[in-house]
């Protein structure tokens, strides 16, 4: 992980758990994506969003955190439709 990177405080063992976790993660959004349709362009531009920080070398949790709060309160709208 890059020098700087904002990790809430996240001690290393945990820092790099939560890495490896990233592209399971990205894959399970990439894989949903076509169940929901692309009807709702917002909600795939947040879903692009995501992916693209989820899969970033080194990301950053502090802004990964609110990008995931709001995809996932899309989701839930585009889910009930």
């Amino acid at each position: 992980m890059r020098d700087g990177l904002e990790t809430g405080g996240l001690p290393p063992s945990a820092q790099s758990a939560v890495c490896e976790m990233m592209e399971p993660v990205a894959r399970v959004i990439e894989n949903t994506l076509p169940a929901l349709g692309g009807e709702d362009t917002r909600f795939v531009e947040q879903a692009q969003q995501v992916l693209v920080a989820l899969r970033a070398p080194g990301p950053d949790f502090a802004a990964l955190k609110p990008l995931l709060v709001n995809f996932a309160h899309r989701l839930s709208f585009t889910a009930e439709d």
